[in-house]
């Protein structure tokens, strides 16, 4: 009877954390002036966090980054060079909403019928510009910088 115990309580928390998590998967086209790459993607929501994941075959994750709603970001120490260090808490707060706003897609499908526009969004003066669109159960996903541009998609 005591050996049950753990059992169950650990099945029991088990379906609690799988059944609070979204799972997206996806891929992505990156481009700028000294590579472009294709990537595959997992974007879970944990809670109040995204947990995204990039890797590319033969290598790897190659960006292991978590993004949460308070602006805080993490990404695990070999990564840390695709964060960018002159985007404020604040940044991190909006790119948290936007992507939240984009992958509700109750949310966004009634903005985009009503707007007949994409989610978008513009970071640190208008330097980055994150777009966001969906058609029926895939998101697409734009999201352009000076010097780079990001393309892809993700389903739930």
């Amino acid at each position: 009877m005591f050996l049950l115990l753990p059992i169950l309580f650990s099945c029991a928390s088990n379906s609690l954390l799988t059944s609070k998590q979204q799972i997206y998967t996806g891929k992505f086209y990156a481009d700028n002036s000294n590579f472009n790459s294709a990537f595959t993607t997992s974007i879970v929501k944990q809670g109040n966090v995204f947990i995204i994941q990039v890797s590319k075959p033969f290598f790897g994750n190659v960006l292991d980054l978590r993004v949460k709603r308070n602006g805080d970001i993490e990404s695990t120490p070999s990564n840390n060079m695709f964060v960018n260090s002159d985007l404020r808490n604040v940044d991190y707060k909006k790119i948290y909403v936007w992507l939240n706003q984009c992958l509700d897609s109750k949310n966004l499908l009634k903005d985009s019928e009503t707007k007949d526009r994409p989610e978008y969004l513009f970071v640190q003066n208008n330097n980055i510009r994150l777009v966001c669109s969906k058609i029926e159960n895939k998101t697409s996903f734009e999201i352009r910088g000076y010097e780079f541009q990001v393309n892809g998609y993700v389903k739930s």
